[in-house]
C-alpha cells in the first residue's frame, strides 16, 4: 500500500497540530494553578507573626497573602519594607522563613559591592 504525497502531508500536518494542542492547550496536572488570598495582620497565626518579627523587627508589612491552592498550600507570602528597601518573604505554615528576596531597583546588589556598570576593561592578571 502506497500513500500519495497529499495524504501523507495531511496526516503529517494533523499529527503536528494535535501535538501542538496537546502540549500547549491542555493544562498539566503537575502544574497546578496557584491561588492566594489576602490576609490581615490580625489574622496571622502566632508562629508566623513571630517568624516575621524575628527577621524584620522594625519592618513595615505592606501585603500578606496565603497560598490556598498550588505548589505550597498554607505558605505565607509577605511584602515588607525595612531600612528603606522592600523584600518578599516566604514563610512556611509552621513559621519557618523559607526565602527572603530583596526587590526593587537595587535588588541583588549587596552593600559595599560595586555597582552594575558596563565596562570594556577588566583587570585580570
Amino acid at each position: 500500500m502506497q500513500l500519495k504525497s497529499g495524504t501523507f502531508c495531511a496526516i503529517f500536518i494533523s499529527v503536528g497540530m494535535f501535538t501542538t494542542l496537546a502540549v500547549t492547550g491542555f493544562p498539566s496536572p503537575a502544574a497546578a494553578a496557584e491561588r492566594k488570598i489576602t490576609i490581615k495582620p490580625s489574622e496571622l497565626p502566632a508562629a508566623i507573626k513571630k517568624a516575621i518579627e524575628e527577621v524584620f523587627p522594625q519592618g513595615q508589612i505592606i501585603k500578606i497573602q496565603k497560598e490556598v491552592e498550588g505548589e505550597d498550600p498554607g505558605q505565607y507570602d509577605f511584602d515588607i519594607r525595612a531600612d528603606g528597601k522592600e523584600y518578599e518573604v516566604e514563610v512556611s505554615p509552621e513559621g519557618k522563613v523559607i526565602e527572603i528576596k530583596q526587590v526593587g531597583p537595587e535588588s541583588g546588589v549587596p552593600e559595599g559591592a560595586p555597582s552594575k556598570k558596563w565596562t570594556k576593561f577588566f583587570d585580570l592578571e
